[in-house]
């Protein structure tokens, strides 16, 4: 199972303010929304750029990982180490 700081810092959850029992607590008597807090970028452009960037770096690992499972299925297919 994944923790949560693992989820926290993770570049897919960069924009989400991250929810807790007691700020849905809050939430329930906070009329006027002052409770919620988001990431921000400082312009639209730097916004797009650490969005673009996060999108690579969750693909690059997603290939990474599949690499990973290919070579380990070769080698348990094949009995025999085959990459590195």
């Amino acid at each position: 199972m994944t923790d949560l700081t693992t989820v926290t810092n993770s570049p897919t959850f960069r924009l989400f303010a991250m929810p807790s029992f007691w700020k849905g607590v809050a939430r329930t008597i906070d009329l006027f929304g002052s409770l919620d807090t988001y990431n921000v970028s400082a312009t639209p452009e730097e916004a797009d750029k650490q969005a673009f960037l996060a999108d690579w770096k969750c693909l690059s690992s997603d290939a990474q990982a599949a690499y990973g499972e290919l070579v380990r299925q070769i080698e348990t297919q094949t009995g025999e180490r085959q990459f590195g």
